[in-house]
């Protein structure tokens, strides 16, 4: 599924930039158009799954914030969230800054796809051998690197890099993140665990262009570096639970 979302999402942001060069209007007449076609798709043509009756689930999110370790990973999500968002909120306004056009930004998000698919089946079978939480810390470190390489950005081909370099540590926190959960939640709580997960992802994303912005305003150099900060943090953050995590995943 990571797979085949990063194919559309490749071909999604060259399309999508050439069609923003050249207005906006077309472009969101396209989406409503495909949001549209998909819509009824899977309404005529997706069968239901779930089954017809619901056992009442035992606990509430209550229980689930009383699991320390999940709260404390919810956190460390949002933290990489707010990075990760950063991709969408604030990098088209930092390219814009050094003149360069929506083609370019595109172009630039088109290589978090391609790197996607071409590294996700190398890599991705391989990393249940590895402690999760040294893969996320892995993860995070690179994702920082990534950050720092943006930081003294100002050309395309640089820009594709720092891109480059941070989904590689995208495609190791995406491939784990849902594992850890699993190891954390209950069979009858799996629902709600996913839901805070969810929501940390949510948060993040809500603080992401509001910080995002008002570091941007200071300076690219500044947002980026805060960026690859933050990212340093929530490996250390990872590698201080991994004891608890290690703990659960043998129970």
């Amino acid at each position: 599924m990571l797979w085949a979302v990063n194919l559309g999402f490749s071909v999604a942001m060259v399309l999508g930039g050439y069609l923003a060069s050249h207005g906006y209007q077309l472009l969101f007449w396209l989406d409503a158009g495909a949001c549209t076609f998909f819509g009824v798709l899977v309404w005529l043509a997706i069968p239901e799954t779930r089954p017809a009756a619901r056992e009442r689930t035992a606990g509430s999110y209550r229980t689930v914030l009383s699991d320390r370790a999940m709260p404390a990973f919810a956190g460390i999500i949002v933290l990489y969230a707010i990075v990760f968002q950063q991709a969408f909120a604030t990098l088209p306004l930092a390219m814009k800054d050094t003149t360069l056009s929506s083609s370019a930004y595109g172009i630039v998000m088109g290589v978090n796809g391609i790197v996607v698919i071409a590294m996700q089946p190398l890599i991705g079978h391989r990393l249940s051998d590895f402690d999760k939480s040294r893969v996320l810390a892995t993860g995070f470190t690179i994702a920082a690197c990534g950050n720092a390489v943006a930081a003294a950005a100002s050309a395309t081909v640089v820009y594709g890099l720092a891109v480059a370099v941070s989904t590689l540590g995208e495609i190791l926190v995406f491939a784990v993140t849902a594992a850890v959960v699993a190891d954390l939640a209950p069979a009858h709580l799996r629902g709600r665990y996913n839901g805070l997960i969810g929501m940390a992802w949510g948060t993040g994303f809500l603080i992401a262009p509001i910080a995002g912005t008002r570091l941007l305003v200071i300076g690219s150099t500044t947002l980026w570096l805060s960026c690859a900060a933050l990212s340093l943090v929530a490996a250390l953050c990872q590698l201080s639970l991994a004891p608890a995590l290690r703990r659960r995943a043998a129970e």
